[in-house]
């Protein structure tokens, strides 16, 4: 098992989003960075790219992010399995979001769909 967020972890999500050829919509240009914070102040980042119908995983901040996911470590756990949607942990307080929410929101149905590209590894991760 992987463990979430894991240097480990991070590679399978870079290999699984190398594998996922014309994953997206070829129309969509977004860079999604996710930002996940503990209680002792560490940090631990990631931004997919999606663009020309492919999706890529990077490691760290991206230097020009669409929207940023800003989430506690225990919120992030949740939403990636499944537990709390995105929206309910908005709502509640545990998910920030910055940059261009109006992409975010005209893309909702072709972002959703990037999160079933990596259930293989949900299946892996331990949390």
């Amino acid at each position: 098992m992987l463990r979430f967020l894991s240097d480990e972890w991070l590679a399978a999500l870079e290999r699984a989003a190398e594998a996922a050829t014309d994953a997206v919509d070829p129309d969509l240009d977004m860079v999604i960075q996710q930002v996940v914070t503990d209680d002792e102040g560490t940090e631990v980042a990631y931004h997919l790219v999606l663009r020309g119908g492919r999706v890529r995983a990077h490691r760290g901040r991206a230097s020009a992010p669409t929207v940023t996911f800003i989430t506690d470590r225990d919120t992030a756990a949740r939403i990636s399995q499944g537990i709390q949607s995105a929206q309910a942990a908005f709502m509640t307080g545990g998910l920030r979001i910055g940059g261009d929410i109006r992409a975010l929101a005209s893309q909702q149905a072709a972002v959703a769909g990037v999160q079933d590209l990596f259930g293989a590894l949900r299946a892996e991760t331990s949390y």
